[in-house]
């Protein structure tokens, strides 16, 4: 009984000792990582200088529900999948048209049934892009 107490004890001591700290560092180098200006640019430039078209031929979504926080997808027939959120996503019919010219930050969505075009800034680092730059 002595013995499962102590080794209860020295596995308690490990995470607390080893794991906890390591955890914690890590979290802290991905917050100043992911807040850094460079990472910043990075991101930013990636979508800006990103450019797609293509039809809709398939919506899909990893979850079944209509949380917020499920990814949607549209696939492409040009081989694209490109992620929207729910509010596009609800909108979009297969058929549809959806392109991004390169060194643009708006994605333009044209809608085949409603013959209406949506423009939306999807460039997720915009805003700290430009706070960098002021």
């Amino acid at each position: 009984m002595h013995k499962e107490n102590d080794t209860n004890q020295n596995i308690s001591n490990i995470i607390g000792l080893i794991i906890i700290p390591i955890i914690l560092i890590s979290l802290i180098g991905e917050f100043f990582i992911s807040n850094s200006e460079e990472y910043i640019t990075k991101k930013y430039f990636e979508f800006h200088n990103y450019e797609f078209e293509g039809e809709i031929f398939e919506k899909k979504q990893d979850q079944k529900g209509d949380g917020a926080n499920i990814a949607r997808y549209v696939h492409l027939k040009s081989g694209i999948i490109h992620r929207i959120s729910v509010d596009k996503f609800n909108d979009l019919n297969v058929g549809d048209y959806v392109f991004k010219k390169a060194k643009s930050d708006t994605v333009h969505y044209i809608l085949k049934q409603k013959k209406d075009t949506l423009k939306f800034m999807e460039n997720d680092y915009l805003n700290e892009y430009l706070e960098l730059n002021k």
